[in-house]
C-alpha cells in the first residue's frame, strides 16, 4: 500500500470531526441566539417562579418583570393549563437576589407607551417563597383606562364642537362674533390712543418710582437704624415688669371701689354728708346763722367790740355816772 493510500482515511476522519464540530457550534450559536432574541440570559443565575391568570393582556415571552419600575427579570414561558375555565400559566425568572415575602403578588400591566410587562409587588410578611413557587396575579390595563378617558374626552369635544356650530349657525352667531371682534379692536385702538396721550405721564411716573426706589436705597442705613431703635424700644417694653404695674393698678382700683362703697353706704363724714339729710339740714342752718351773725357784726360792731381812747369811759359807764349824781 502506497503512502498516499494510507493518508486518505486520515483526511476523511479529520473532515468528519471538523463537520461535527461545526454542527455542534452552529447548534450552540443557534440556541444562544434564540435565547438572546427571546430576552433570556443563558449564563446568569436565575430563580424561576409562576403565576396563573385567566388573561395575559398581550403578555409575551421575553417581556420584562419589574419591581417599582426597575427590570429584575423576564417572562420565560406562557402556556394554557385549562380551557374551562381558561387558566394560563406564566413562567418568569428573576436575576436579582431578592427575598420575596409570601404575601407578594404580581400584576400584568399594559401601558400606553411602555407596553405589556409583569410587575412584582412585595408584601410585608416575614416568611419568603421558594424557587418554583406560584404567586397570585391580577391585570391592570392602563391602555384601556386611557382609551376610556380618551373616548370620554372626544365625546366632550364633539359636544362642544356641536354647540359651537349651533351658536355660529343660529341666532346670528357669526354677526355677534364679528361685532365682538370689532369692539375688541376698538378697545385696543382706544387703549393705544390713551397710552400715546399719557405717555409723558407714564414716563414721569416711572421716573418718580425710580427716584423713590433710589431714595429708599440711599436711606437704607437710616431706616435700618430706625428699625433697630424700634426693636430696642420693644425690648425695653418687654423687659418692663408689666405684671407688677397691672397688679398695682388693680390694687388702686380695688381701694377706690372700697371708698366709693363706704360713701354710698353712709360710712364716714363724706358718706354721712351725702346720705344723711339731717346732717345736711343742720349744716345748712348753721351756715345760715353764721351768715346772719356776720351781717349783724358788720351792722352793729359796737355790740361785740368795745373801743376806749386813753382813759375815756364807755357810753354805758357815762350813763351809770350820771345816774349816781
Amino acid at each position: 500500500m502506497s503512502k498516499k493510500e494510507k493518508e486518505m482515511p486520515n483526511n476523511k476522519s479529520k473532515k468528519s470531526v471538523r463537520v461535527a464540530l461545526f454542527v455542534i457550534a452552529a447548534v450552540v450559536i443557534f440556541y444562544l441566539g434564540a435565547n438572546f432574541l427571546k430576552g433570556v440570559d443563558t449564563f446568569s443565575k436565575k430563580k424561576y417562579y409562576y403565576t396563573v391568570s385567566d388573561k395575559t393582556a398581550g403578555l409575551n415571552v421575553g417581556n420584562i418583570v419589574t419591581l417599582n419600575g426597575y427590570p429584575i427579570g423576564k417572562i420565560s414561558g406562557i402556556s394554557m393549563i385549562s380551557d374551562n375555565p381558561l387558566q394560563i400559566c406564566i413562567e418568569f425568572f428573576i436575576k436579582e437576589n431578592i427575598n420575596i415575602p409570601t404575601d407578594s403578588r404580581v400584576e400584568i400591566t399594559k401601558g400606553f407607551l411602555s407596553g405589556t410587562a409583569l410587575a412584582l409587588f412585595l408584601g410585608e410578611a416575614r416568611t419568603y417563597i421558594k424557587t418554583n413557587d406560584t404567586l397570585p396575579s391580577s391585570v391592570f390595563d392602563d391602555f384601556g383606562s386611557i382609551m376610556l378617558k380618551l373616548n370620554t374626552t372626544l365625546i366632550s369635544i364633539d359636544t362642544i364642537a356641536l354647540s359651537l356650530k349651533n351658536l355660529l349657525v343660529h341666532d346670528g352667531g357669526v354677526q355677534n362674533i364679528n361685532m365682538s371682534l370689532s369692539h375688541l379692536e376698538n378697545i385696543m385702538a382706544e387703549a393705544d390712543r390713551l397710552m400715546g396721550v399719557n405717555r409723558v405721564k407714564m414716563d414721569r411716573m416711572v421716573t418718580n418710582l425710580t427716584e423713590f426706589s433710589k431714595t429708599l436705597n440711599e436711606n437704607s442705613p437710616r431706616l435700618n437704624a430706625i428699625m433697630a431703635n424700634f426693636d430696642q424700644i420693644s425690648d425695653s417694653m418687654a423687659k418692663t415688669d408689666i405684671a407688677a404695674i397691672i397688679k398695682n393698678a388693680n390694687k388702686a382700683i380695688t381701694d377706690i371701689n372700697g371708698i366709693v362703697y363706704k360713701i354710698n353706704t353712709g360710712e364716714g363724714d363724706i358718706g354721712q354728708l351725702l346720705n344723711n339729710d339731717t346732717l345736711y339740714r343742720n349744716l345748712e342752718k348753721t351756715t345760715h346763722n353764721l351768715n346772719n351773725l356776720v351781717k349783724d357784726i358788720k351792722e352793729n360792731p359796737g355790740r361785740y367790740v368795745t373801743i376806749r381812747v386813753f382813759g375815756g369811759k364807755t357810753k354805758e359807764e357815762r350813763q351809770a355816772t350820771k345816774s349816781v349824781k
